[in-house]
This record gives structure tokens, C-alpha cells and sequence, in this order.
């Protein structure tokens, strides 16, 4: 359905994939196909989507740190129809691991630390007087 895509907004679409799926299938008059999650499969940044997932995850986790600001392109095609899938299945997003948490932690408290005792202003400065004399090599 190029060129006819839907919003956010439109009635029937989420919470869940399976919302969307159901969406295209009424839409397409492919009505036999809303009961039966294997006839179509939907794919996001050439993955396959599992239709239990929820839409703002996928958006949040799959879509929007590859293309910031731009709507989700979701394509949707019949099961088998093109022989085998290649694409890879996702069946999860998984949470943030604990590394990157602690990372993040970590990060906030040294910028706040930085912040308190006019660091950051000192670093600020430092940056502009080093583009400034960079400028002219």
C-alpha cells in the first residue's frame, strides 16, 4: 500500500502489531487472513516482526535509532509466498542489559558533578579555544 500509509492516529492501529496486521488485512478485503497469524508477516528494517509485540516498542527499539524522525515503514507480505524467509525473526525486544544502564548512570553523575563545580563552563571554553586555534592549521 505504497503511497497510502497510515497514522499514528488511525483507529485500529495498536497496541500490538497484530493490530496493524488485522488494519492491512481489512483494509486489502484479505479478511480470511485476520484469524490466522501465519499467513502474513510484517517486517521493520527487513526484520520480521513477532505480532505479540507491542508497536511503540518496536518503533522505539527497532526503528527509531536508525532513521530518527522519520515514520516507521512497516512492510507487510504473505507467508511463503517469495519461498523461505531469510530475514531474521524477532520475537523480542530486550531491555536495555546492565552495562549500558550503569554506562548511563555513571555518565549523569559525572556530568552533574561537573556541572556543580564549573566544569562544564571550563570545558566549554576549553573546546571553543581549541576549535579557534585549530582553525588555523
Amino acid at each position: 500500500m505504497t503511497g497510502n500509509p497510515y497514522k499514528s492516529t488511525d483507529v485500529g492501529l495498536g497496541p500490538l502489531m497484530r493490530d496493524i496486521k488485522n488494519k492491512i488485512c481489512r483494509d486489502t478485503e484479505m479478511i480470511a487472513l485476520m484469524e490466522d497469524d501465519n499467513g502474513m508477516e510484517l517486517l521493520v528494517n527487513n526484520q520480521i516482526i513477532s505480532l505479540s509485540l507491542p508497536v511503540r516498542a518496536v518503533y522505539d527499539k527497532l526503528w527509531k535509532k536508525a532513521n530518527p524522525g522519520q515514520p516507521m515503514v512497516i512492510v507487510y507480505r504473505m507467508r511463503g509466498l517469495l519461498g523461505d524467509a531469510v530475514e531474521t525473526f524477532v520475537s523480542t525486544l530486550g531491555e536495555a542489559d546492565g552495562a549500558e544502564t550503569e554506562e548511563d548512570e555513571t555518565l549523569s553523575s559525572l556530568t552533574g558533578a561537573l556541572s556543580q563545580c564549573g566544569g562544564l563552563t571550563r570545558a566549554l571554553r576549553l573546546l571553543d579555544q581549541a576549535d579557534t586555534g585549530s582553525a588555523g592549521r
